[in-house]
């Protein structure tokens, strides 16, 4: 079904009717009760807090082996996104994964993998912070990361790049 004929067939409804059928999506998807709990009370930093406490129990458990899971964290981040939260919301998650990568990387032995997941989501977190012009406030991470992964400096001069080139051209509309 198309959102076209979705609308269409919704705009038939009654009042009562379609608050039965958004109760019903709500209580059949865990995905259409996260969004409606957010749309409702969009409490962002309760959702970073979340995001965070998983990177955090995946990296650097208080019991047990670390297990660096990466895949349960990207798909956390996804949801997040499809919330549209604050840029700056995004960022600071996908960079405090990467954070725990890079640490993980240069800590231990055995954890290449973690490179090839690390770099797109550092290559993402730069570009949305460049993309929303909060690129300086990340500047510091972006640096602790570098030192931490050697390998992920050039993904950090492109941004920088991408930073003065898309300043450069601000500058240049405002004249």
């Amino acid at each position: 079904m198309s959102k076209t004929e979705l609308k269409k067939y919704l705009k038939t409804l009654s009042a009562d009717e379609l608050v039965n059928v958004i109760l019903e999506a709500y209580d059949a998807r865990k995905q259409t009760k996260e969004y409606f709990e957010y749309y409702l009370n969009p409490d962002e930093k309760a959702q970073v807090a979340k995001i965070n406490e998983l990177i955090a129990k995946e990296f650097y458990p208080v019991r047990g082996k670390r297990k660096c899971r990466v895949s349960g964290i990207k798909k956390a981040i996804k949801e997040f996104e499809k919330l549209y939260p604050d840029p700056s919301c995004i960022v600071e998650v996908k960079m405090n994964f990467v954070m725990a990568c890079a640490y993980i990387i240069s800590t231990y032995w055995g954890f290449d993998r973690l490179e090839k997941a690390a770099f797109p989501i550092f290559e993402e977190a730069l570009q949305n912070a460049v993309d929303s012009g909060i690129m300086p406030s990340y500047m510091e991470t972006a640096e602790k990361i570098v030192e931490m992964a050697p390998e992920m400096r050039s993904i950090l001069a492109g941004a920088v790049e991408k930073q003065a080139i898309s300043e450069m051209i601000s500058i240049k509309t405002i004249k």
